[in-house]
């Protein structure tokens, strides 16, 4: 005698994980964008790479589903690592820059794996503009001041 058993429920439908909907996003309802002083938007106009991060973040902007999410999302981690890789103009040359930069980095991160794994990704998203925001004010601070910094540690 012969038996055949199966243990699947479910008709095969022939689709397959690329069939998934895609989801719609809205960044409604999400933290407004710092904008960077005049000051500050003068003093990081040469500086490429972190240029680069900031054209991507446009375009992450304007996604409208999880797809589109997902494409932002690897296209801001590879230009912020060539950011990270760079020399950092003098007056942003320190770690409370840096550090900032490693915070946007891991929200990207955690972004990234909530896409992957199909979560909502509104919280992490949500962190993200947090963080850039924070960097924002922070190059707003450091264009702001004008106390050397070196002068007074120096005596001179």
């Amino acid at each position: 005698m012969f038996f055949v058993f199966s243990c699947k429920d479910q008709e095969d439908t022939g689709a397959n994980e690329t069939d998934k909907p895609v989801a719609e996003f809205t960044f409604k309802s999400m933290p407004v964008d710092v904008e960077l002083s005049d000051a500050a938007r003068e003093e990081l106009k040469n500086w490429k790479t972190y240029d680069a991060f900031e054209n991507s973040f446009a375009v992450f902007k304007k996604s409208r589903n999880t797809e589109d999410l997902k494409l932002a999302v690897a296209d801001l981690l590879e230009k912020e690592a060539r950011w990270a890789k760079d020399t950092f103009p003098e007056p942003y040359d320190n770690n409370q820059i840096k550090s900032r930069q490693t915070i946007l980095r891991n929200f990207l991160l955690k972004t990234k794996g909530y896409l992957e794994m199909q979560e909502d990704v509104k919280e992490p998203i949500k962190e993200v503009l947090v963080a850039r925001n924070a960097l924002r004010n922070h190059f707003n601070r450091i264009a702001r001041d004008t106390i050397d910094i070196k002068l007074l540690l120096n005596g001179e």
